[in-house]
């Protein structure tokens, strides 16, 4: 199965250069909002799509997902992470998938896959704290 990774952002900042000059590599332990919501669907093997959709602001505002079974989220949550997923994955890890917040759990497991603590995410340089 061929996965696709990326991201949506206007037309007008490609005259500034791709998004890669944008992107940043980012703290995986200060990494939130949306951001973290991207990188956590980015790996799970059972979406065959991920898109970060962005505003004319250059605003992150929604993950669009779809699933290798179809179902497709418009704006997906870590709510929206697999029930049966999470608690597999939680005890691979030895976290107690009752206590454990979802926002723990996605750093957890971004940390547990990740070849160093720095990963790159795309047009984060065009981040504030108003719409991480």
């Amino acid at each position: 199965m061929e996965r696709e990774i990326g991201s949506s952002y206007p037309l007008h900042i490609g005259q500034l250069g791709p998004i890669e000059s944008y992107s940043e590599y980012v703290d995986l332990n200060k990494v939130a909002g949306i951001y973290l919501r991207y990188l956590l669907a980015a790996v799970t093997v059972k979406y065959q799509r991920v898109n970060l959709m962005f505003g004319p602001s250059l605003t992150p505002y929604m993950i669009r997902v779809l699933t290798v079974d179809g179902e497709e989220f418009q704006d997906w949550k870590l709510e929206n992470y697999d029930k049966e997923d999470f608690e597999g994955i939680c005890e691979e890890l030895e976290l107690d998938s009752s206590d454990v917040s979802l926002e723990e759990f996605a750093k957890k497991v971004l940390l547990s896959i990740a070849p160093n603590h720095l990963v790159p995410v795309p047009a984060y340089r065009f981040v504030s704290d108003q719409n991480a």
